[in-house]
């Protein structure tokens, strides 16, 4: 589900997540100081998040900037680790730690 269902849509997103065990939340066009906000029990869908390259998109200042916030977000390692990253250019689907040395190698040449 695209864009985390926000900002509308975030608590039926959330619902459908918890039902629907094949279903997946792409959260990276989510100002990540409003993810929070919109899943404060993220952490029960953590291994179901794709973290895309949402960009540009209000409130995201860039791939970069957005996954350092993401990181800096009050949630559990694991679940931080759970999170997969999706971008066009390596399929090996690298940890949302990764992203930050991805997008400095290619994004900001």
């Amino acid at each position: 589900m695209a864009h985390g269902g926000g900002p509308l849509w975030t608590d039926r997103a959330f619902f459908l997540l918890r039902r629907f065990k094949n279903l997946y939340l792409e959260i990276s066009s989510i100002p990540p100081q409003r993810i929070l906000h919109y899943f404060p029990r993220i952490t029960e869908i953590a291994d179901r998040l794709l973290y895309g390259i949402g960009w540009p998109s209000p409130g995201v200042k860039g791939m970069r900037p957005n996954a350092e916030e993401i990181l800096k977000l009050e949630i559990p390692q694991e679940a931080k680790a759970k999170i997969e990253v999706i971008t066009s250019r390596n399929s090996s689907k690298p940890c949302l730690e990764q992203l930050v040395e991805i997008a400095e190698k290619w994004v900001y040449r």
